[in-house]
């Protein structure tokens, strides 16, 4: 893992995002029934809660993007989903009174438990008339498709820089846990080498230690640790050494 490749987290970031925003769009849907027809006391925690319950009712699985949601319910999509309902239900109001007959009239409610089904995925439909006459698109509604567009790459330009510094920063992490080895390794045989050394030296003072100078008891002890060094150092091939160091001498 090296140089992060874009074209390969594009497409990754892409397929996620394909997965979150159903399930989001879906969520936000619940929550914004919620919202419109709130009950006394309701507060926005109960209203998120509910529209979890309802979610997992609807979908038989959990809500997952939780997290995601917290952050995109702010944006400007979900925004503009609830404005442009209420704008067209007022112009479609006006046109009833100038075109219907005076009719009498019932109060209606929304009927408890149910709600309306928001289509989050489908754009904002600006572009006809209260007469259903087909207009061009305007100047502001160019303007925030744009500004929307730009929004949508801004997100994906972040997530894909989060995911080149993440996999920078474990590439970094890798080669430090190797340096850390590496050091831990030479300092290990660092130590033994040393100790090998300072153990060389006791057993060449043993080794060199004139025995007739000694009290008959510690002259055995040094005869029996003189006989385990030389089997030792056998054992280690240093007389070899040793014997071909006289041979050319010699």
């Amino acid at each position: 893992m090296g140089a992060c490749d874009d074209a390969r987290n594009t497409s990754a970031l892409v397929q996620r995002w394909q997965k979150i925003q159903p399930a989001v769009n879906k969520f936000h849907s619940f929550y914004e029934q919620f919202e419109r027809h709130p009950k006394s006391g309701t507060t926005p925690d109960d209203m998120k809660r509910e529209a979890i319950r309802m979610y997992t009712d609807f979908t038989g699985q959990p809500f997952k993007f939780e997290h995601c949601w917290e952050i995109l319910k702010n944006h400007p999509k979900w925004c503009t989903g609830e404005l442009t309902k209420q704008c067209g239900s007022k112009k479609q109001k006006t046109v009833d009174e100038d075109t219907s007959p005076p009719t009498s009239t019932t109060p209606t409610s929304t009927t408890p438990g149910s709600f309306d089904t928001i289509d989050l995925d489908s754009p904002v439909n600006e572009d006809t008339n209260s007469n259903g006459v087909v207009r061009p698109q305007g100047r502001k509604a160019a303007k925030e498709k744009r500004r929307r567009m730009n929004d949508d790459k801004g997100v994906i330009d972040v997530l894909n820089n989060l995911h080149c510094t993440i996999e920078r920063q474990i590439d970094f992490n890798r080669e430090e846990l190797e340096l850390k080895r590496e050091t831990l390794k030479m300092e290990k045989e660092f130590r033994e080498k040393n100790q090998r050394m300072k153990e060389r030296k006791n057993q060449e003072r043993i080794m060199n230690t004139d025995l007739n100078k000694l009290q008959p008891a510690l002259r055995v002890a040094y005869e029996n640790m003189q006989a385990q060094i030389m089997k030792e150092w056998e054992r280690d091939g240093l007389f070899g050494d040793v014997f071909d160091s006289d041979n050319a001498d010699l």
